[in-house]
């Protein structure tokens, strides 16, 4: 595992010269590095509709870089098939400086966010720099088909070894960032940052801290985003006991942030390090503890804790199918309203440390492991004993855009594979990509999408009323909408000659989303004295203050 200069090979690539080694795998796209070279691509990955971004890194933290890929359609030997190609290969700025560019990144629409966590770094060692500055983050927009502006993100308080850039999320034009060693409450007690985008302009909005903040806490180690809400991971925290770890939850209210809530895991020890990975979706929060030793030592699992209101409860604990010692189960999560992921880098299922991921499905209030997925044995050009350390499942990712998927026809899966070997190329990198329906037996979901009818910001701008799910439907479903202001909230129900049904009243409600099972309206498919109402057309009508709307839904037995 070497770290090479391949000048040659850049300048093939600006020549545009360099192929993708691509194959459809049975299970999943697999997405090599286009070029030779032992740079373990897949380090970090995200994927937004039909764009994924992938960095790879030196053992050193200089030579980084990031491929930013789209996807077309292609048709091979009469079958359709996903085609990736390389849009972008950005690198770090000053490939002499060990500043981890790429380290962490995130993309959502048309913004990719890269972290170079300890740029700016003067320490001296046999003549070469090797970071440790304060760190920052790269900002690349996209105009048309190209991701060409670039910004640069500093913190305004930023200090040496603070790793500003760690971490880094991003939902539409609200990016948050970590620095884990930051030292405002104590050394390396850690800080997020998050900034808004207004008129082209990134500017900082708020600087995130624990009310318990804590020397050694490492807050800001892992963070993610959905909308107004954001979850920061702190996997030294002491609350459950040395190393135990934690999770904040923070909530967006005009222009102020507060945090909402403390998340510790109900079975939670010493050196778990619940917290080192964390992400979020409307109503949902995956939390890793890799360190967990409840299938023994270093094992781990992943913690799911749903929203009732302003609260935040533990759901279920996972833990792999097949635990192995030392697995790192929770080294990487991911998550959606209806579908998670978990990577476990240094399972020996496949081989020694060749990993897996192990993917489930929300039904009701119960997450059910689906597929359990690995690195690829015999791969052309690959002998047997290759997988060995590929590390499948270092970093996963979901798109999160549930409204383009469904447009579309799937969800996109990202898992990397950081020192997959390559046609012999040892070390190289992987990125396996998954239609979720199709490769992982995960159907899209039947709940709304949760970004409709907001702005750049997480607000909303009209109060709608959407179509119910599931309908047709028997006996129970469920009204989901969204209100722009505080209202007097009612749903009513009729049959197709007008006659009141059934009349839910849910009284002063503040504005927000009202989508997800735990939020929407329910109806139970009884009428207003608990009678059981027959097949056919019922139009449901959503009241609040002056807003009125009304829709069609079938109730089939």
């Amino acid at each position: 595992m070497k770290a090479k200069r391949l000048h040659i090979l850049f300048i093939c690539f600006a020549l545009g010269i360099i192929q993708i080694t691509m194959s459809n795998a049975g299970d999943g796209v697999v997405v090599h590095r286009p070029e030779v070279g032992d740079t373990n691509f897949g380090h970090s990955v995200d994927i937004s509709e039909k764009t994924f971004i992938a960095s790879y890194t030196s053992y050193v933290g200089d030579l980084g870089g990031v491929y930013i890929f789209g996807m077309k359609a292609a048709v091979v030997a009469g079958k359709k098939v996903q085609k990736w190609d390389v849009l972008h290969h950005f690198l770090t700025p000053d490939d002499k400086a060990r500043d981890w560019f790429g380290w962490d990144v995130a993309i959502d629409g048309d913004i990719a966010v890269v972290g170079a966590y300890e740029d700016g770094g003067n320490k001296v060692v046999a003549g070469g720099p090797i970071g440790e500055g304060p760190g920052a983050v790269y900002v690349y927009t996209r105009s048309g088909k190209k991701f060409g502006q670039r910004k640069k993100l500093k913190a305004d308080d930023g200090k040496e070894k603070d790793r500003f850039g760690f971490s880094v999320d991003i939902s539409g034009e609200t990016l948050v960032v970590g620095a884990p060693n930051d030292d405002d409450a104590g050394a390396d007690s850690g800080s997020a940052y998050v900034y808004v985008r207004r008129e082209k302009q990134w500017r900082q909005q708020a600087k995130l801290v624990p009310a318990d903040a804590a020397a050694k806490q490492w807050f800001g180690w892992d963070i993610g985003i959905a909308g107004n809400t954001v979850v920061v991971g702190a996997p030294l925290d002491k609350e459950k006991g040395r190393n135990a770890g934690a999770a904040y939850v923070f909530v967006r209210t005009g222009e102020e942030w507060k945090q909402q809530a403390k998340l510790v895991a109900a079975d939670g020890d010493s050196s778990d390090k619940f917290g080192n990975t964390v992400d979020i979706s409307e109503g949902n929060i995956i939390v890793g503890a890799p360190k967990d030793e409840e299938k023994g030592k270093d094992a781990g699992a992943a913690y799911i804790f749903i929203q009732t209101g302003e609260e935040w409860k533990q759901q279920q604990k996972l833990t792999a199918s097949t635990p192995e010692v030392k697995a790192a189960f929770g080294n990487a999560v991911a998550i959606t309203q209806h579908m998670a992921i978990v990577g476990a880098p240094f399972e020996d299922g496949v081989d020694v440390d060749a990993g897996a991921a192990y993917t489930y499905l929300r039904r009701g209030g119960s997450w059910l492991e689906k597929k359990k997925v690995e690195s690829q044995f015999l791969r052309k050009g690959e002998v047997e004993d290759l997988t060995t350390g590929d590390n499948f499942g270092n970093a996963v990712a979901i798109d999160k855009s549930l409204l383009a998927a469904k447009l579309k026809g799937q969800i996109l899966v990202a898992v990397g594979s950081r020192w997959d070997n390559v046609d012999g190329d040892g070390d190289r990198g992987t990125v396996y990509i998954y239609n979720a329906g199709v490769d992982l037996n995960i159907p899209l979901p039947v709940e709304p999408n949760l970004e409709l009818m907001t702005t750049q910001l997480g607000h909303i701008k009209r109060s709608v009323l959407l179509q119910n799910f599931p309908n047709p439907f028997n006996p129970e479903t469920w009204f989901p909408y969204m209100l722009a202001d505080d209202a007097s909230t009612s749903i009513c129900i009729y049959d197709v000659h007008g006659q009141l049904i059934r009349r839910l009243d849910y009284g002063i409600q503040q504005a927000g989303n009202y989508l997800s099972k735990q939020t929407a309206a329910y109806w139970d498919g009884k009428g207003q004295l608990g009678e059981h109402v027959s097949s056919g057309v019922y139009f449901y009508t959503l009241q609040a203050e002056t807003f009125r709307a009304t829709r069609r839904m079938v109730i089939l037995k």
